[in-house]
């Protein structure tokens, strides 16, 4: 069984997804069970703090700015800093739901576009794009336009090696 206090090993779940940042750490998200870093100095896993009420991250993202996301499945995005303290280090960004005035809460796929360095965010109602303004908080951008002939119904985003961005639906 699973000895919380035992770093060497992760918890007994499903593995939402696997990451390897910037800097060659590998980030694992387990489904309801947390977000974990592979300590490669003492081989065992940095456990970290509960995100959100359901505690699921669902994707974990890296963008040129080295500011880390997390994409939750039931709660949310958010702002994620490592080396800040269990209170500060998850800042949740409030997302409105495409069609409707409540938040969204299900976010599954991420990436950043070459171009103009967009952090794409895809979710059940559709798909959000984010830049940074020059005072280095975030903004909104409106990209409705792109998908007027489309459903919405989306379940992937992907950049190719050669920066191209790739929509699956």
């Amino acid at each position: 069984t699973y000895d919380s206090n035992d770093k060497t090993y992760l918890p007994n779940g499903g593995i939402n997804s696997i990451y390897e940042d910037s800097y060659g750490d590998v980030w694992i998200s387990l489904w309801k069970l947390g977000l974990h870093k592979f300590d490669k100095d003492n081989n065992s896993f940095i456990h970290f703090p509960r995100i959100g009420s359901m505690n699921n991250p669902f994707r974990v993202f890296q963008d040129k700015q080295k500011q880390f996301w997390i994409c939750t499945w039931g709660d949310g995005v958010y702002l994620f800093n490592p080396n800040k303290n269990a209170e500060s280090m998850y800042t949740r960004l409030e997302i409105s739901n495409k069609g409707q005035n409540s938040p969204e809460e299900t976010f599954y796929s991420i990436t950043q576009d070459d171009s103009a360095n967009y952090i794409w965010l895809m979710s059940f109602s559709g798909l959000f794009a984010f830049e940074y303004a020059e005072n280095g908080t975030l903004r909104e951008v409106d990209v409705s336009h792109l998908f007027k002939g489309s459903n919405n119904i989306f379940s992937e985003i992907s950049k190719s090696r050669e920066g191209n961005l790739w929509i699956a639906t």
